[in-house]
């Protein structure tokens, strides 16, 4: 995953795209479970867009940079990207803490050996 950029000075604006993140999440879930002996998960819950852009535009009076956009439009765009993610993650979490609430319910006479 590359970020890549559009200029455009016309308009003040500089724009950072991001491709191929559709399975980050998947990816980064399933790197964890490989580690155990049995847990499964369904990895079309987990996907994401399949990519992300985010746009910057100078204000008024500004004068426009390209580098200036491209860090401003990067920063932008990986917050946007890592805000998504993030959620993703969660929504794991989540479901593997209901499904640990509900094994536990339901071995109440589990015996230590």
């Amino acid at each position: 995953m590359a970020i890549k950029y559009i200029s455009i000075p016309e308009k003040k604006a500089t724009i950072a795209v991001l491709h191929e993140t559709e399975w980050a999440a998947v990816d980064k879930i399933k790197s964890v479970l490989d580690g155990t002996k049995s847990l499964w998960f369904d990895p079309t819950k987990y996907r994401m867009k399949s990519s992300y852009k985010a746009t910057v535009i100078c204000r008024d009076g500004d004068e426009y940079s390209e580098e200036r956009g491209r860090e401003e439009a990067k920063k932008k765009l990986m917050r946007n990207y890592y805000r998504s993610l993030d959620k993703k993650i969660d929504e794991f979490i989540e479901d593997i803490n209901t499904a640990m609430y509900r094994v536990v319910a339901r071995c109440p006479e589990r015996k230590e050996n």
